[in-house]
C-alpha cells in the first residue's frame, strides 16, 4: 500500500511537469491534455490522502493484536537490608527488656473517676467507669511513657465497647481495673508475653524489635 502511495505521487509530479514544462523543441501542451492531466493529478492526491488513515489505522490494529501481553504497571519495591549477625546478637537484650514491657499493664492513680472494667481481649471488654474531669494515671503502659492524664471515659460491652481515648489496648489483654476516686488497674497482654517467649529464639511474630 506505501509503495503504491509513492509510486502515485511520483506519476503525478511527472504528469503535471510534463504539462507545464514540455521538452525543447515541442509546444505546450494542448490546454485540453493539461486539463485531464490537472484532474488526474487532483483524483490521484485525494485517493492519496484517503488511503493514508486507512493504512495508519491498519498499522494499529496490528499493533493492538500483539500476541504478547503487557508489562503492566511498575512498582517500586524497597527491599530491606538484611543487617549482620552480630548486630542481631548484640540487640537481642534490648529487644528483650521492651517485649517484657510490653506484657504489662499496671497502673495506679486518682482524680474524679468512678467505676469498674474487665477486659478479656480487644472484644470482650465489659465495665463502666466515668472520669470527670481527669484521672492521673502511674504505671506500665507497654513502651509508652509511664504515666497518662485519662479526661474520657470508657463504657459498654463486648465489641461495641468505647474504649477511653488515652489508653491503648493490647489485642490478647486480660485485666480488671476499679476506680472510686483512687484507683487501679491490673493486666497483662497474652500475645505480648507469646512474643517475648519466642523472641528469646529469636522469632518475632509481632515484628516490633528493633533492628
Amino acid at each position: 500500500m506505501v509503495l503504491f502511495q509513492k509510486r502515485s505521487v511520483l506519476s503525478v509530479g511527472r504528469s503535471f511537469w510534463s504539462c507545464h514544462n514540455p521538452p525543447a523543441g515541442n509546444s505546450r501542451r494542448e490546454p485540453k491534455a493539461c486539463g485531464s492531466s490537472l484532474l488526474l493529478t487532483c483524483f490521484l492526491l485525494a485517493l492519496f490522502c484517503l488511503l493514508s488513515p486507512l493504512q495508519t489505522f491498519a498499522d494499529d490494529e496490528d499493533i493492538q493484536r500483539s500476541p504478547k501481553p503487557g508489562w503492566g504497571n511498575f512498582d517500586v519495591v524497597e527491599q530491606e537490608t538484611e543487617r549482620p549477625t552480630w548486630q542481631h546478637i548484640l540487640l537481642w537484650p534490648v529487644n528483650r527488656v521492651a517485649d517484657l514491657l510490653d506484657v504489662f499493664r499496671i497502673d495506679i492513680g486518682g482524680g474524679n473517676a468512678k467505676g469498674a472494667v474487665v477486659r478479656i481481649t480487644e472484644y470482650g471488654n465489659i465495665g463502666y467507669r466515668e472520669i470527670d474531669p481527669k484521672s492521673v494515671r502511674l504505671g506500665l503502659f507497654g513502651r509508652r511513657a509511664p504515666y497518662l492524664v485519662e479526661r474520657s471515659s470508657e463504657h459498654g460491652i463486648g465489641p461495641s465497647y468505647t474504649m477511653s481515648h488515652e489508653r491503648t489496648q493490647c489485642p490478647g489483654e486480660v485485666g480488671i481495673g476499679i476506680d472510686l476516686y483512687v484507683g487501679a488497674y491490673g493486666g497483662i497482654c497474652v500475645d505480648e508475653l507469646a512474643d517475648f517467649v519466642l523472641g528469646i529464639f529469636f522469632l518475632d511474630f509481632k515484628d516490633d524489635d528493633i533492628r
